[in-house]
C-alpha cells in the first residue's frame, strides 16, 4: 500500500508488520534508508534493513494509535 497521507502511515506500517511480509514492510523505507534496530547498530539499504527486520518476526503483533 502506498501511503500518501501522514495519518495513514501508522495503520499501513502496523498492517505490514503484523502480516510478517518483509517486502510489504520494506515498502515503508526509502531504498537508501538507515534503520537502527538497537543502540550502536545500524542497517543501511533495503537488503540490510530486511535482514534486521526479520528478527522482529517472533516479537508478536504491533499496535499503534494515531491521535
Amino acid at each position: 500500500m502506498k501511503v500518501t497521507q501522514p495519518e495513514d502511515f501508522h495503520r499501513s506500517y502496523t498492517e505490514a508488520f503484523n502480516s510478517g511480509d518483509i517486502a510489504a514492510l520494506l515498502d515503508h523505507y526509502e531504498r537508501d534508508a538507515t534503520f537502527v534496530p538497537q543502540p550502536g547498530q545500524s542497517a543501511f539499504g533495503h537488503f540490510a534493513i530486511g535482514e534486521a527486520l526479520q528478527c522482529y518476526e517472533s516479537v508478536g503483533k504491533m499496535a499503534a494509535e494515531t491521535p
